[in-house]
């Protein structure tokens, strides 16, 4: 795992450089969660660009917008955390529930009950692929309480 701070240094001059060059982005993966939380460590920084293409930057995996996150970077989409570009809670889990349901790593299924934990009620339901979702709950149970709790709040 890398340092926190030394990630999001990286992910910093990154997002410079694209700022410079007018290129719509937005940073996830457990960069988000490890400063949501406070963590010193990450293992992944994704970073998401509209026209973009798949480059490995060093820790930094460059993601075309649309593959991994939504198709547009905006005010709708993205949020700043210490003055970088982050996908919202519900596009962070949306795209973290598109990978697991995928992948089945450990660290998304982490990254994804984490989430729902510690903020379900920033959750935009309509976001939130509802099959794969569903698969996942019935694959951890403990994250239902939560998903139920999201579910119930879009209900009324």
């Amino acid at each position: 795992m890398a340092e926190t701070n030394r990630v999001l240094q990286a992910a910093t001059v990154l997002s410079q450089a694209l700022a410079t060059a007018s290129i719509p982005h937005a940073f996830h993966g457990s960069l988000l969660i490890a400063l949501l939380s406070n963590s010193p460590q990450c293992n992944e920084v994704l970073c998401i660009v509209e026209g973009g293409s798949v480059h490995p930057f060093g820790r930094i995996e460059i993601i075309p917008a649309g593959e991994g996150g939504p198709r547009r970077l905006d005010d709708a989409t993205t949020t700043r955390i210490r003055a970088l570009p982050f996908l919202t809670v519900s596009e962070f889990l949306r795209a973290k529930v598109n990978s697991w349901a995928l992948r089945a790593l450990d660290s998304d299924m982490q990254d994804i009950i984490w989430v729902l934990a510690h903020y379900w009620q920033s959750v935009d339901i309509n976001r939130i692929p509802d099959q794969d979702m569903e698969r996942f709950i019935a694959e951890h149970p403990n994250a239902a309480p939560a998903w139920t709790a999201i579910k119930n709040r879009f209900a009324s």
